[in-house]
């Protein structure tokens, strides 16, 4: 008999190659927000779908709230648009961040992201928003402020998980 666990520990990942844009779209349609807990990553025919894990959804949570505290505090405008799709057909590229912000004013693609990273992926998250316009880049560097802060600690001494938080502005 095989049982699993209801609640995964950890993130878990799969990644298919060759999907076509149009299969990307129907399977943002098919999930539609039934499933909350899935993330989809959409990168020139590679596709990622990932679950989250309790422990990913409460870094991401305690991060919104510090910076939502932080935009309050310094009486920033901002938009909190949360996971919601953002996706270019015209560049094959497609994700559902697990914050995002709009600052002033809302606009097309967001101008801060928040992607935690307890396990790694497989496609360069970076290079998503990069083609979505959130990233600009100027002599082959990130433009503007790109942040990435990262741990490690050892769970026991067979296991080791990498903690990653992304914070990715543009003007």
């Amino acid at each position: 008999m095989l049982t699993q666990s209801m609640t995964p520990a950890t993130e878990q990942r799969l990644v298919l190659e060759g999907v076509s844009w149009q299969q990307y779209e129907t399977m943002l349609a098919t999930l539609g927000d039934d499933f909350p807990n899935l993330r989809l990553s959409y990168l020139e025919g590679t596709l990622e779908i990932m679950t989250t894990s309790p422990e990913h959804e409460e870094l991401k949570k305690v991060i919104g709230m510090l910076l939502e505290a932080y935009f309050q505090e310094t009486r920033t405008r901002f938009h909190a648009l949360g996971s919601a799709t953002f996706r270019k057909a015209m560049k094959l590229r497609g994700l559902e961040p697990d914050e995002c912000y709009c600052l002033r004013e809302k606009k097309e693609v967001p101008d801060l992201a928040i992607e935690v990273v307890i396990t790694s992926g497989m496609i360069n998250k970076l290079d998503i928003y990069q083609g979505l316009g959130s990233l600009k880049s100027g002599n082959g560097r990130m433009g503007n402020s790109c942040f990435i802060i990262c741990a490690q600690r050892d769970m026991n001494k067979s296991t080791r998980v990498n903690y990653c938080l992304t914070w990715m502005y543009s003007n």
